[in-house]
């Protein structure tokens, strides 16, 4: 990677998963089930969906929830332990936008990646690529304020 690019790292980060933690890859696709999901960091977004039982990503698809928006900042306060998932979404860090309902599959998804994820013996080394990689100056846009609706949104 030679300029931070999120969607390159978690179509990565999914592929060592399926290679190196099965168990835990199968897992997250049931817990994703029929969800398309949209992931944005830094506004570079990615979707993904089960498609025979294998996640895919893709560059494009609704820009309807469920959704999950972010910047690499965060995830790398999150790793290390100075921001909790709870202080990103009050602080406005982390966004998740979904029906109510789709909460709980969302946050089983992400628990069976992280520990899917630990259990991987490629996974620190791919994660440190991507959080040590720097951004793009010209392509990265500068962080913008959220409308008041999708604040409120983040806190469903």
């Amino acid at each position: 990677m030679s300029a931070r690019d999120f969607p390159k790292f978690l179509t990565r980060s999914l592929d060592t998963l399926e290679r190196e933690s099965p168990q835990a890859y199968h897992e997250l696709c049931r817990r994703i089930g029929a969800m398309r999901l949209r992931v944005v960091v830094d506004e570079q977004p990615i979707w993904l969906a089960v498609v025979q039982e294998r996640l895919e990503t893709s560059d494009g698809g609704s820009a309807d929830p469920p959704a999950i928006i972010t910047s690499h900042s965060a995830i790398e306060a999150l790793i290390e332990a100075r921001l909790t998932l709870l202080d990103a979404l009050l602080s406005d860090e982390l966004t998740i936008l979904a029906a109510p309902g789709d909460l709980p599959a969302l946050h089983e998804a992400w628990l069976v990646y992280i520990a899917g994820a630990v259990r991987c013996r490629s996974f620190p080394g791919l994660l440190d690529e991507f959080l040590r990689t720097p951004a793009d100056p010209i392509t990265t846009p500068a962080p913008t304020a959220r409308s008041p609706s999708q604040k409120e949104a983040s806190h469903v």
